[in-house]
C-alpha cells in the first residue's frame, strides 16, 4: 500500500483561510486517496506536536524545513501569506518538501486576484509528489519554547545565548538555536562545542544536520589554520584531531 502524502498549510493568519481552503481543494482533487490535507490550526497544531517545529522555527530558519521533510518523505509542509502593497495584492508562499525550499509568490493589481496563479504554481511544483512516495514517522520532541524563537527572529543572539544557558536542559531545537547564536556573532569555538554537545544529546535527530551546516567554515582551503609561530591549529567538529606525526630525519648518504 502506498503511503499517504501528508500535506501541512501554515497559515500566517485567518485571513489566509480562503486561500489555503483553495489550495487544499485542488491538492485533494489531484491526488485523491493518495493525500492528505489539513489546513490552519489543524495543521500549526500537528507540526508542533509531533515534530516540534512552529511557523515561527521555519520563518526563522527555512533550512528546519528542508531537514524535516528531508527525514520525512512523506511530508510536506506549505506556508502561506497574503499582504497588500501599493494597492496590490500579493500572496508569498513556501514550500518544503523532499528536502528542498520552494518559494513562489503572486501578485495582482488593483481588482486582480493572485489566487489561481499561486495555486497553478504550487500544484505544479507538487505534482511529481502525486501519488506520494514513501516516508518514515520521525520521532516526536517536545519542543515549545517560543521565547527563544522570538529572541533569534529579533537576531538578538547574545540574549538568546544568556536565556539558552540559564536552562537546565536543552531540547533539541534550543540546541540548534544555540548553535545558530553563536555562528551568527562570529564565535565558531562556541558554535562548534554547541554543535558537540547537541550531538551528545539527540544523535540523530535531523536538525543535527541542519546544525552541521551552521558551521562557518574556517578561511585556509584544508580547514586547518597556521599560527604566527607556525603551529597548526586543527578544526574539531565531533571528533579530535590527530596531532601531525614529526617528519623522519634525513640522511644525504652521498654525504661522505
Amino acid at each position: 500500500m502506498d503511503q499517504i502524502l501528508l500535506v501541512l498549510i501554515l497559515l500566517a493568519g485567518p485571513s489566509d483561510r480562503d486561500l489555503g481552503d483553495v489550495l487544499a481543494k485542488e491538492l485533494r482533487r489531484r491526488g485523491g486517496d493518495t493525500v492528505h490535507v489539513q489546513v490552519g490550526e489543524p495543521a500549526h497544531k500537528l507540526l508542533e506536536e509531533r515534530w516540534g517545529i512552529t511557523l515561527t522555527d521555519l520563518q526563522t530558519s527555512r533550512q528546519m524545513g528542508a531537514h524535516l521533510t528531508r527525514s520525512e518523505g512523506n511530508l510536506v509542509v506549505i506556508s502561506l501569506a497574503g499582504r497588500q502593497m501599493a494597492g496590490d495584492t500579493i500572496i508569498d508562499a513556501v514550500m518544503w518538501t523532499g528536502g528542498k525550499i520552494e518559494p513562489v509568490s503572486s501578485i495582482a493589481g488593483a481588482g486582480g486576484d493572485p489566487v489561481p496563479a499561486l495555486v497553478s504554481s504550487l500544484t505544479q511544483v507538487l505534482s511529481e509528489r502525486l501519488p506520494a512516495a514513501g516516508g518514515g514517522d520521525g520521532p516526536a520532541a517536545d519542543l515549545s519554547q517560543l521565547d527563544v524563537a522570538t529572541l533569534i527572529k529579533r537576531e538578538a543572539w547574545t540574549d538568546a545565548i544568556a536565556s539558552l544557558a540559564a536552562r537546565d536542559e536543552l531540547s533539541v531545537r534550543e540546541h540548534y538555536y544555540r548553535v545558530l547564536a553563536y555562528a551568527r556573532i562570529g564565535q565558531r569555538d562556541g558554535a562548534i562545542e554547541s554543535l558537540n554537545a547537541m550531538k551528545a544529546a539527540h544523535g540523530q535527530h535531523f536538525l543535527v544536520a541542519a546544525a552541521e551546516e551552521l558551521i562557518p567554515a574556517l578561511p585556509s582551503a584544508d580547514n586547518n589554520l597556521s599560527t604566527p609561530d607556525g603551529d597548526t591549529v586543527f578544526d574539531t567538529v565531533g571528533e579530535t584531531a590527530e596531532e601531525p606525526e614529526e617528519p623522519a630525519d634525513s640522511v644525504d648518504e652521498s654525504a661522505e
